[in-house]
């Protein structure tokens, strides 16, 4: 069985995080393995707290996966703090596996999934691990030290956060453009994906479309390949979301099933 690992936070309400990672790649025929870093208490409308797991038990966890498993792929979600971003960075470096990259910052529903010095955290320690980080339009924004207002912008944001030769695929579902137009850079080339502008994304696209990069990975498609066969796939996720709640509808992370 192919088997990739996400390390992220615990969404309580079930809509992203480590419960739509797990969803997503088990949807792609990939077993997903975890390492939980904090746990939040959320539902679709607010972020009502986060409860960051202690180092030592993020690593028992950790090694627990590596010691048994043929890890083919590896997704960082929510970190939270400084701390354990550097400390899963430190983990990561020992090992010759795919990283993807989800810098979670902010949660679709509003509220900060990560303290002081993340950003810093994961551009000094985790991005020269990796092999791609999917930032959205504010992710993308904090990592390039920029605004990102036009084509020009988010070109200029991807060199930015590229330069260390990580390659780059930035969201555009929070652009002002009549559709949704994301940026891959890789090998100092962009390729622009261009897709119908739908609804507004639900409760976990983010997490979604990273875990689907993932298992595609993890099953050794290339990365642009992973890339396209992963944002057609959240397309219809997003199409399909539907409500649990009271709050933001959640994307469906199963939509190949």
């Amino acid at each position: 069985m192919i088997t990739a690992l996400t390390v992220a936070g615990s969404d309580s309400v079930g809509g992203a995080g480590i419960q739509a990672d797990i969803k997503a790649m088990s949807s792609l025929g990939v077993h997903a393995t975890c390492v939980i870093t904090a746990v939040t208490a959320q539902n679709t409308c607010r972020v009502s707290d986060i409860f960051p797991v202690p180092l030592d038990v993020i690593e028992k966890q950790f090694d627990a996966v590596m010691e048994d498993c043929d890890i083919r792929a590896v997704k960082t979600g929510m970190l939270y703090n400084s701390d354990i971003t550097k400390f899963v960075a430190g983990k990561l470096k020992d090992f010759d596996i795919p990283l993807i990259i989800d810098p979670v910052l902010i949660a679709g529903v509003g509220g900060s999934l990560a303290g002081d010095g993340v950003a810093d955290a994961v551009k000094k320690h985790l991005m020269p691990l990796c092999e791609l980080i999917t930032p959205n339009r504010f992710e993308g924004e904090v990592l390039a030290g920029m605004k990102i207002n036009s084509e020009e912008d988010a070109i200029r944001a991807c060199e930015i956060i590229g330069r260390d030769g990580a390659s780059v695929y930035l969201k555009g579902g929070h652009m002002d453009t009549a559709n949704v137009i994301d940026y891959l850079y890789k090998d100092f080339e962009i390729k622009k994906i261009e897709y119908p502008r739908l609804r507004r994304s639900g409760h976990g696209s983010g997490c979604t479309l990273s875990s689907f990069i993932t298992a595609n990975r993890a099953k050794r498609s290339d990365i642009v390949s992973s890339v396209i066969k992963s944002r057609e796939m959240i397309q219809k996720s997003i199409d399909t979301q539907y409500f649990i709640g009271k709050g933001d509808e959640v994307v469906n992370p199963i939509i190949r099933l």
